[in-house]
């Protein structure tokens, strides 16, 4: 079964695999961000025996390096107020995959310096599991109108 991790977790990969969400847990960005509110929203959606929940930074996430097949943070990283710390973040992305693994970033801004990022995380991480390159995707959406 692929393992799936989120980071600024908001549960939809439970549904097709195994999935560990990391979080600082914080409600100053999004109402309702809470532990025990993920746990009941997958015992609600019948998910609960996929998921992993953990508290942690994305900038130096709790897990060993190679565990995902699929790395995905989507509208998290514009909450790390640095361009220094943005870019931990997205390395610590980098980290945690397997070889020939998928990474997906999604975000409301910044995504053009994600993506420079990743362009040169990428080639490092091909030379060092011998591929010929490696998948990662930034996809910028558009701000919210609140």
């Amino acid at each position: 079964m692929e393992r799936h991790g989120d980071y600024g977790y908001d549960a939809p990969y439970a549904l097709v695999s195994f999935a560990t969400g990391i979080d600082l847990w914080s409600t100053h960005d999004q109402s309702g961000n809470a532990r025990d509110v993920t746990l009941q929203n997958a015992s609600l959606e019948g998910v609960q025996d996929r998921i992993d929940i953990e508290t942690g930074d994305m900038r130096a996430l709790p897990s060993a390096d190679g565990v995902f097949d699929v790395v995905v943070s989507s509208l998290a990283i514009h909450n790390i107020s640095s361009n220094a710390d943005r870019a931990k973040a997205i390395a610590e992305a980098w980290r945690v995959f397997k070889p020939g693994g998928r990474r997906a970033i999604a975000d409301i801004r910044a995504t053009a310096r994600y993506a420079r990022r990743v362009a040169r995380l990428a080639p490092r991480a091909s030379r060092a599991a011998g591929s010929d390159g490696a998948s990662g995707t930034v996809v910028r959406l558009p701000a919210p109108a609140w």
